[in-house]
């Protein structure tokens, strides 16, 4: 049955009214696609300035570069043209469709789907994901969780994903299947040690600045139910390695909740194929929010803070303070690298810095005179972006046993 555009209007839920291009355009583009940010960014600008003729211009000229970074500038040009070329509001369909081919995560080009065209979207969602009976609006409100936002830094070009088998590790509902999916993947397990993870609803919302979870009305488990060749969900108290091996393994904010991290470390080594990748986002715990619990932004602590709640944990006074929210390992950053470069090369460690609003304004001296034992870029450390491959013997190694 297909919905009109009133039915998924009507169950689109509610979002955060962040810019997609906050998100999607890198902040250090590639050399090769130096242009082509620049002209997207000036767009960018004509359009809050007004100027949809100048804004048009360079976004036409946007489409006309090479880039192998489509899914971003070429994915929002057509996103702003298909809105500045539009009638009483109804997205050009041409456009729409090329910015939903290029990316299938666009909320913004994803919501006026589902608002104006939701046929289009039905079809494009059976055609990239390859799943069938799941309700565009249904796949609009996960995406608009923001759960992509933990996938674009591993995103290098728009054969990232494609045709690769991913295991996510420390999956929790598994949902980020459906990102990978849209991305072009040919399969997506997801193994917790919690089976009940994948009975879950609900997904946290990474678009909202407290991270409160939105209901969603489905599980994974019923999709996976549904499509058993897209979607596998291995659940076990310990972790076995299958006998089969993934292009892509994930671990999006697991690792700083890992009870023996160098044995998972260890486990998932077979996991791995030959020219593999293995995709880690840490949480750091020594960041200003490293904790896990309440506050998790300036703003909220200034809520508590008026509301007369304690906020014992805020301003790094957790370091020696019991946590019962989550396990957490408190790893530090030089020990994880030591525990990582054990068992693969490192091909990419990017760190990303505590920001305004999530605590960097709360750093002064006395911090670093309080905590003279710990860095202070450790103290100011948020995440760190990790991509390792098997280190250079093992590769050899799998060659030679191809041969034999």
């Amino acid at each position: 049955m297909t919905e009109t555009g009133a039915d998924a209007a009507a169950r689109l839920r509610p979002t955060a009214p962040l810019p997609d291009a906050k998100w999607l355009v890198p902040v250090r583009p590639a050399p090769a696609d130096g242009l082509i940010d620049a002209m997207l960014r000036g767009a960018l600008h004509c359009l809050k300035q007004g100027d949809d003729s100048a804004a048009a211009n360079l976004l036409e000229a946007v489409l006309e570069r090479p880039t192998r970074n489509r899914w971003i500038y070429h994915a929002l040009a057509h996103l702003h043209l298909a809105c500045l070329k539009s009638d009483q509001d109804q997205p050009q369909p041409v456009h729409l469709e090329a910015a939903l081919r290029l990316n299938f995560w666009l909320p913004a080009a994803l919501e006026r789907c589902a608002r104006h065209q939701p046929e289009l979207g039905t079809r494009l969602l059976a055609e990239l994901t390859g799943l069938e009976g799941l309700a565009f609006a249904d796949y609009v409100a996960v995406m608009q969780t923001g759960l992509w936002k933990d996938l674009v830094p591993f995103r290098a070009d728009d054969d990232s994903f494609r045709g690769r088998s991913i295991l996510d590790f420390g999956a929790r509902t598994g949902f980020h299947g459906l990102a990978f999916l849209a991305a072009g993947a040919a399969r997506y397990a997801a193994y917790d040690k919690h089976s009940r993870s994948f009975h879950f609803d609900y997904v946290k919302n990474h678009m909202a600045d407290e991270h409160d979870f939105t209901h969603l009305g489905f599980t994974m488990a019923q999709l996976a139910e549904r499509h058993p060749r897209r979607f596998e969900l291995i659940c076990a108290k310990k972790f076995t390695p299958p006998r089969r091996r993934f292009d892509l393994i994930c671990l999006f904010s697991v690792s700083e909740h890992l009870r023996r991290p160098d044995k998972v470390f260890r486990a998932l080594v077979p996991c791995l194929a030959r020219r593999g990748r293995l995709l880690i986002s840490h949480h750091n715990f020594f960041c200003w929010n490293g904790h896990h619990g309440e506050p998790r932004s300036v703003a909220q602590l200034h809520r508590m803070q008026a509301q007369g709640q304690p906020t014992p944990l805020a301003d790094w006074n957790f370091f020696d303070a019991p946590i019962d929210n989550t396990e957490l390992n408190r790893l530090a950053p030089a020990r994880l690298r030591t525990l990582l470069v054990r068992r693969y090369h490192i091909r990419r460690w990017e760190t990303e810095y505590t920001r305004i609003g999530k605590g960097l304004e709360r750093f002064h001296v006395g911090i670093a005179r309080r905590h003279e034992s710990i860095d202070a870029e450790d103290l100011l450390t948020q995440n760190i972006l990790i991509e390792l491959e098997h280190k250079p013997w093992r590769r050899w190694l799998y060659a030679l046993a191809r041969v034999g």
